[in-house]
């Protein structure tokens, strides 16, 4: 299934820059992000005060979740984050069902069954030469304006560099 970026999606992105605020967020430690909606099993969940997503929050709601649901996933969204890389930021693997939207680059991902193979792959200093065959691991690029799927089967890592922008939605 092909995934476009949604013009919201620019739209957001452009505004979250213009005002420059960021967060923390535990499975970007070290990136800029800005995170717009948590679901919480026991609390209320958390929804961003931003203007722009205060205003169009069915809106984004009912694109996501519909992805999802086109698809055949049960799951609804679970969280709903904007990151823009650091020279130092890095992503936190996982397995948890996902769409990756990139922006306005191609981001590298490495996916694999098996978790703690990617942990050992935080960092690769030449892609040529590492061998991804002996590891499981299937490199893949999300190319620029589109989005990527990724199962609750197959873990993945994003190699997110310095300045590339993207939205992670997961779902649970």
């Amino acid at each position: 299934m092909h995934i476009k970026v949604d013009k919201f999606m620019y739209n957001m992105r452009d505004e979250i820059n213009a005002h420059g605020i960021y967060m923390a967020t535990r499975i970007f430690p070290w990136c800029d992000t800005f995170e717009l909606y948590s679901k919480s099993p026991n609390l209320s969940d958390y929804e961003s005060s931003f203007p722009y997503y205060h205003d169009h929050r069915d809106e984004i709601h009912n694109h996501l979740n519909g992805l999802a649901k086109d698809i055949g996933w049960k799951e609804t969204l679970d969280t709903f984050v904007y990151v823009k890389g650091t020279q130092k930021g890095i992503h936190i693997p996982s397995k948890s069902p996902t769409i990756i939207f990139s922006l306005d680059s191609d981001l590298r991902v490495m996916t694999c069954k098996e978790l703690p193979t990617l942990v050992m792959s935080l960092a690769i200093y030449d892609y040529a030469l590492y061998n991804y065959k002996d590891r499981k691991i299937t490199p893949t690029m999300i190319r620029k304006g589109s989005g990527k799927l990724v199962g609750n089967i197959w873990g993945h890592c994003i190699h997110i560099k310095e300045g590339q922008e993207m939205f992670y939605a997961t779902y649970s």
